[in-house]
């Protein structure tokens, strides 16, 4: 035999590795195969679209309305005149600084009461009566 011959030896793995075989096949309008590579896609396009919300790692979750925060409201200083008195009393609005300062005292006779807060004056009359019931003038 001949032994005198180099051959050169390749692997088989090594040298097939670039190619790549691949059967396309092309279905007619119409058919059974047309139909399921449809519905396929319909299938890929509507997970594709029910997940482009799912990566939670990038909202930022927010309140959908109001909240707590919203809510707070900071009390204004309200300067009474009332019986030749100046008080200043801090509240959310105007009848709750008449109630704050009224504190269910009775009174027997009808008195005015004037409130200023951020130069708009209003004046009150305070009726006698068990509850002071107060209504306002101008």
């Amino acid at each position: 035999m001949d032994s005198e011959n180099n051959y050169d030896v390749e692997a088989v793995n090594n040298s097939c590795s670039n190619v790549i075989n691949t059967d396309v096949t092309v279905s007619s309008p119409g058919s059974d195969t047309s139909h399921s590579n449809q519905n396929i896609t319909s299938v890929d396009n509507q997970h594709d679209a029910n997940g482009q919300f799912d990566n939670v790692d990038n909202i930022i979750v927010k309140p959908l309305y109001g909240g707590i925060l919203n809510n707070i409201k900071k009390n204004i200083l309200f300067t009474i005149k009332f019986r030749n008195k100046i008080v200043n009393i801090e509240a959310v609005n105007e009848k709750n600084a008449i109630e704050n300062f009224l504190d269910n005292k009775i009174y027997k006779k009808d008195h005015l009461l004037e409130i200023i807060y951020t130069n708009k004056s209003s004046l009150y009359i305070i009726k006698n009566s068990y509850k002071n019931k107060f209504k306002k003038m101008s």
